[in-house]
């Protein structure tokens, strides 16, 4: 009898649960404007997400036509294709005047759901009304990016105001918005304004009795905003001041262990200080962020893990309340049901804890927590649309989510009992795991990572000397020559990085003839050895990767993040390639029909000659060479004179590999002769044995090889990618917020020395203005200066000659057009040419019809879009371009009709990763088939088609 009271015992929190849940049953809570976007999932989950995209562009659209056309759009783009019917509509007279207006009306009411106002006065409003019901407040000003000084400053000075003039006022700061253009890159310059910006923030509440709650934001920042909070707190003038708050997102993996250290720090400090627990905002952005860089997934996979470890954090928020002040932020009535439950079992106060929601979602639950004596905070966001769109399209998503418990609870109409169940962990890891998988890059926000470079860099730089030498390898052997010369860091010129030997017309000779020996025994070595050789270089580069970022960053002047990028660029083409020859020449791809038996095979060319860049000396010189010689063929590898000690050092590792696994014999098929193009490269190109060449390089000197090729006889294969003149198209509905950043990096990261980086930038007539002003405000925040220091944005020009051609092309800039940016020129102790941009430069000009690889920028303004085509498309190039839009039309029209191998919409137009977007132009830009994809092996290769009659007699053998 006792055992069967026992099974229907409930546990205390589905209970509680309960209670929450007829108390807003008897309010009927639910039944405005946001169960309309709840209904939508239900209804077409694309069309939903249709509307919150053009609920995000709304604020930026100045015509009254735009909106019933972009809306149009968005609606075309679900299933249900009744676009048209809404831009007729919205022309028809009666309709026309006012259909903007009603729907920018309607989008504003969706936004006063969960915004307060758009300014403190109508904030205030609400706070008085809050404080009627017996509750608080956390006020939160809205805004997502900051671009520029005057940006940040206008927060700041706004955070100050409201300090100052607001008493006892709670309020949220996102650091991020206290410096402009926050990343990991400036985290140490940008680590003493944030601490000296906090440190007054709190200055100013400490007198006014406020609090102030830093908020984590994301997950790249939240190391160094931890780190900022308590560096400030630890300063003896905030012993005695304890109203500061910090957050822990449940959703991050490592939470409890941020958790535990605040903890430790807190001890150890005699301290005591609020912890908002928030089961996190940004999900969609930190789990794609961390695919694409191959990264660990910061994030449960699974919503049931975060709500599982929001628990755990519960409990040990509950058992240290001589430490935080918990303040648990949530509308899922299950959590809410098992805070109170703990809360009852610990018997902790009232005082000692509070909750939190959010303005404008279910707010009458909040009733219930107020009415019950509970400290009931609201976070209270207020500000104008356009900043505050970001926001509130989150808060849609999140409504609208098919794993949120609104929707579950009052769409889906799950029962009382299946929602108060704990959390049920259902899904497995997220993680693509399948076939080829790129290098992940270090991440440098992680400040281990940056010290754990640093302190390589300040061991082993002493290493790069004079006395270093970089040999030349002839036909696998390493020997010295006559004549030899230095290769400097150009940052600082008087460095001496090594001493290079320069090879002769016998070396080459020499080179050709013992390759010729071994060239058809290399083509039958067994494909398996090849690529355990390719592999095995690939894990040694990753093992020697920080000896390799030293070299690129002291000898291409690459920051490091550019460095790093580019030791996983040339891992990826040695795995890649690896797997591609795998499949490429162990499958027959043609058809056999009863009687006929067709295949395909493929054979080496011969004798390849690599022309590899100073830019990229590693990626693209392993790239070319290790596609070359896997197909079959001897390689000659002809590096740039600025940078041969990062090629040398690469195919060294290379040329041991061979030897390991496919026999020491075999050193012959590779060659590395540094040496001058008009003595060595001229006569390579033009040998008789060489029947290959592939090259990265300027358009003159490709166009001179391409030349010579054709007239060889035989003619000689000709893979060449030979630069461009890279524009961006910034159309009228893009948002400036990712525009203005994804510009900067394409035309200014490595000082644009990539032959993908934009040198043009066309806006449409409308956004002109707007854009150009924040694009010459922004840029004053990229600092210039030796890639050894980490918080340099980019270094030096390569040399002395790119040095002075850039200035050539930057005095035709200022001849012909008019200078709206321009930093530091100066070569006294490094080549460095900080960022320029022209405007009204004629769309024939020299400056912007040649290709100049230096931070040079041209903008341009466009009448609409087909002259924003139309400028982009005037140039003999047609290597990159990117468009920034949210307009799907217009998405699809550029990508129609743009005159570009490689085409990237709301990015920057640099950095092809390899299998993802592989690499090539159009036009005078490239000769072959596209590097790092599935096609490019077939560059190097000679392909027979066999077709035998297998009829005998009237039979077939198949």
């Amino acid at each position: 009898m006792e055992g069967n009271k026992l099974k229907t015992i409930e546990p205390r929190e589905i209970a509680i649960g309960k209670e929450l849940f007829a108390f807003l049953e008897k309010k009927k809570s639910f039944t405005d404007l946001k169960n309309v976007f709840l209904q939508l999932s239900t209804f077409d989950q694309k069309l939903q997400t249709q509307l919150f995209k053009f609920v995000d562009v709304l604020p930026s659209l100045k015509h009254k036509d735009s909106v019933a056309k972009i809306l149009s759009e968005y609606i075309d783009e679900s299933k249900f294709k009744v676009g048209f019917l809404v831009d007729f509509v919205s022309h028809l007279p009666i309709v026309r005047d006012v259909f903007k207006t009603s729907i920018e009306q309607l989008v504003a009411f969706l936004a006063r759901t969960f915004i307060c106002g758009k300014n403190i006065e109508e904030a205030k409003q609400t706070i008085a009304k809050l404080k009627k019901k017996n509750q608080f407040y956390t006020l939160d000003i809205l805004g997502e990016v900051v671009l520029t000084q005057k940006e940040a400053d206008f927060y700041y000075n706004k955070y100050i105001d409201l300090l100052q003039n607001i008493q006892e006022l709670n309020i949220s700061v996102k650091l991020s918005a206290l410096v402009p253009q926050i990343n990991k890159n400036n985290f140490e310059e940008k680590k003493l304004v944030l601490k000296h910006r906090l440190a007054n923030l709190f200055r100013i509440a400490k007198k006014n009795s406020a609090t102030v709650n830093v908020d984590t934001e994301h997950y790249e920042t939240k190391e160094l905003f931890f780190a900022v909070t308590k560096e400030v707190l630890q300063d003896p003038e905030f012993n005695d001041f304890d109203n500061v708050g910090i957050v822990i997102q449940a959703y991050l993996k490592d939470s409890k262990k941020d958790f535990l250290t605040w903890l430790s720090w807190l001890k150890l400090h005699q301290k005591k200080i609020t912890i908002r627990l928030v089961k996190g905002a940004y999900w969609d952005y930190e789990q794609a962020h961390a695919l694409q860089k191959n990264w660990a997934v910061p994030v449960f996979e699974d919503k049931a893990l975060t709500d599982l470890n929001y628990e755990n954090l519960v409990d040990l928020a509950l058992n240290n309340t001589e430490y935080f002040r918990p303040a648990f932020a949530s509308h899922n009535i299950r959590s809410l049901a098992y805070i109170l439950k703990v809360v009852e079992a610990k018997q902790i106060s009232k005082n000692d804890f509070e909750i939190q929601m959010l303005y404008g979602m279910l707010d009458d639950l909040k009733d219930y927590f107020s009415q019950k004596g509970f400290c009931l905070r609201v976070y209270l966001p207020y500000g104008e649309l356009l900043p505050g769109m970001s926001y509130l399209v989150r808060r849609l998503l999140e409504n609208t989510a098919n794993d949120s418990f609104l929707k579950q609870g009052f769409i889906d109409k799950k029962s009382k009992e299946e929602l108060l169940q704990a959390p049920s962990i259902k899904k497995t890891n997220l993680q693509i795991k399948r076939g080829f998988q790129n290098s992940p890059e270090i991440d440098f926000s992680l400040e281990k990572n940056r010290n754990k470079f640093k302190n390589y860099l300040n061991t082993n730089l002493e290493k790069l000397n004079a006395e270093r030498i970089c040999a030349l390898i002839v036909a696998g052997k390493m020997q010295e020559s006559f004549e030899s010369f230095f290769t400097i860091n150009p940052a600082k010129h008087d460095q001496v990085l090594a001493k290079v030997f320069k090879a002769n017309i016998e070396d080459c000779d020499l080179a050709i003839k013992e390759a010729k020996k071994v060239q058809k025994d290399w083509q039958d070595v067994d494909l398996k050895k090849k690529v355990m050789a390719f592999r095995e270089t690939a894990q040694e580069l990753e093992r020697q990767r920080l000896f390799f970022n030293m070299l690129l960053v002291s000898e291409a002047g690459k920051a490091w993040q550019e460095a790093d990028a580019e030791v996983c660029e040339a891992i990826d083409f040695l795995n890649y390639y690896a797997d591609s020859a795998l499949e490429t020449f162990n499958t027959n791809k043609l058809r056999s029909l009863p009687g006929e038996r067709n295949t395909n095979r493929y054979s080496a060319l011969g004798l390849s000659l690599v022309i590899s860049p100073w830019n990229f000396p590693l990626a693209i010189m392993l790239g070319m060479t290790s596609a070359s010689l896997i197909c079959g063929n001897a390689v000659i590898v002809k590096p740039s004179s600025q940078t041969p000690l990062v090629a040398y050092e690469a195919l060294m590792i290379l040329l041991n590999n061979i030897s390991k696994y496919c026999g020491s014999k075999y050193k012959a098929v590779l060659s590395f002769l540094p040496g001058s193009g008009a003595v060595i490269g001229d006569y390579l190109i033009n040998h008789k044995d060489i029947a290959c060449i592939a090259f990265t390089g300027s358009n003159e000197t490709g166009m001179h090889i391409n030349e010579a090729a054709i007239k060889a006889r035989p003619v000689k294969r000709f893979i060449a990618e030979m630069g461009g003149k890279n524009p961006i198209i910034v159309e009228r509905t893009a948002d400036l917020d990712e525009a203005i950043p994804g510009v900067i990096y394409s035309a200014f990261g490595y000082s644009g020395q990539k032959c993908s980086a934009c040198s043009r930038v066309i806006i449409e007539e409308e956004i002109y203005e707007d854009f150009k002003t924040r694009l010459v405000e922004a840029i004053a925040e990229v600092k210039y200066g030796d890639p050894l220091n980490f918080e340099f944005y980019s270094g030096p020009v390569i040399d002395q000659n790119a040095f002075k051609n850039i200035n050539l092309y930057i005095d035709l800039a200022k001849k012909y057009g008019d200078v709206i940016a321009e930093g530091i020129n100066s070569n006294e102790k490094g080549f460095f040419i900080e960022p320029i941009i022209v405007e009204n430069l004629a769309a024939d000009a020299i400056v912007t019809q040649e290709e100049i690889f230096g931070p040079l920028l041209a903008i341009y303004k466009a009448k609409d879009l087909d002259d924003a085509l139309k400028l982009a498309n005037n140039t003999e190039y047609g290597l990159t371009a990117g468009l920034f839009s949210r307009s799907p039309e217009a998405i699809e029209y550029i990508s129609n009709n743009i005159e570009a191998g490689n085409f990237y919409i709301n990015r920057p137009c640099t950095g092809a990763i390899v299998s993802r977007q592989a690499f090539g132009g159009h036009k005078n830009s490239s000769i072959g088939l596209k590097a790092g994809g599935p096609n490019y092996l077939l560059n190097f290769v000679l392909e027979k088609t066999i077709t035998e009659n297998t009829m005998r007699r009237g039979f077939a053998d198949d």
